[in-house]
């Protein structure tokens, strides 16, 4: 939770990548702290980063989306579903080209909502996308946090021979 909540706070500009930062917390109720984690941003999030917060989200991809769409991930991926565990995968971004190279596994459960309701950043959102997770292939979010479909197979193209990897 720490890196999640360091990544929010750097994609929102609460901090920079050359901060460090100090996290301190305790269990839920206890009323105490037994927790001090110091996280260097730069170190944590090289990998991801080339150094400027302006590189880390596409312009059409807003922090709160990619914030939203983490969430339920890691709540999926901590709770599961109905007691089994659910792996998931999440496209956020430009939906056109993704949707281009892919295809409905299953009848898109999003197709035919206006797209207020099928907004990630939408309260009631949460247990829908929870319970089409458990459905094979992605969700292709837009960065605006509008669902475009659930139920995705996305066919990559490898370059060298030319043919899509399934």
């Amino acid at each position: 939770r720490v890196l999640f909540r360091s990544l929010v706070a750097l994609t929102r500009g609460v901090v920079k990548f050359t901060d460090r930062i100090c996290c301190v917390g305790g269990i839920t109720g206890s009323n105490q702290f037994d927790t001090l984690v110091v996280v260097d941003i730069e170190r944590e999030f090289q990998t991801l980063l080339t150094g400027s917060t302006a590189d880390l989200l596409p312009p059409d991809v807003k922090p709160e989306v990619l914030e939203r769409v983490i969430a339920v991930a890691t709540e999926l991926a901590v709770e599961g579903r109905e007691g089994r565990p659910v792996g998931c995968l999440f496209v956020v971004g430009d939906t056109e080209r993704v949707g281009a190279m892919s295809k409905p596994l299953v009848l898109n459960p999003f197709f035919g909502y206006k797209e207020e309701d099928r907004n990630i950043l939408n309260p009631f959102m949460d247990e829908t996308v929870k319970e089409f997770s458990s459905i094979d292939g992605a969700f292709l979010i837009r960065g605006d946090g509008v669902v475009e479909s659930a139920g995705s197979l996305i066919q990559a193209m490898d370059s060298k021979i030319g043919r899509a990897h399934v």
